[in-house]
């Protein structure tokens, strides 16, 4: 979760949706709790052929946790450089990432001109997936559910059903 409070003393939340199949069902609940009484945005880091968290070459990483932190912190490594082994659409993905997060700190409000619209999930209840290439688009829950076989999950896990 990342948290910020306006000048104004509101604060604005953020619910990071990660890929464990087996938490999203919680995470739904968790993000729909929140957005009850705060304005909150909710987003699934979806870059799943980058690098990772460390480059291996020939392995495929996927969209696994705290791998998002390369495209917001160019420093940030596990030893290894990552940012400088991003294609040309992960710099894009990396740059669209500064770009809200700035817009969030700046303003409150993570829309920024020119990229896909990302409304509170307060107001729509849809989620951010961002994914390079400029091919980041707005989920819903359902959608969300379907894509990562939720339905299979749901019954395997203590949070299920």
């Amino acid at each position: 979760f990342y948290a910020e409070e306006t000048k104004d003393g509101r604060i604005y939340v953020f619910n990071v949706k990660a890929n464990w199949e087996h938490i999203k069902k919680l995470e739904a609940t968790l993000t729909r709790d929140l957005a009850t009484y705060v304005p909150t945005w909710a987003y699934e880091f979806a870059a799943r052929t980058g690098p990772g968290l460390q480059p291996i070459s020939g392995y495929e990483w996927g969209a696994g946790h705290a791998a998002e932190l390369a495209y917001l912190f160019p420093s940030f490594d596990n030893g290894v450089p990552i940012a400088p082994t991003f294609d040309a659409e992960e710099q894009q993905l990396a740059t669209e990432m500064k770009q809200y997060w700035g817009a969030f700190v700046q303003q409150g409000d993570p829309g920024v001109p020119g990229q896909t619209a990302w409304p509170s999930y307060s107001t729509e209840q849809v989620v951010l997936s961002l994914q390079p290439g400029g091919r980041s688009t707005l989920l819903s829950d359902a959608t969300l559910a379907d894509e990562h076989q939720c339905a299979f999950w749901d019954p395997l896990t203590s949070t299920g059903g």
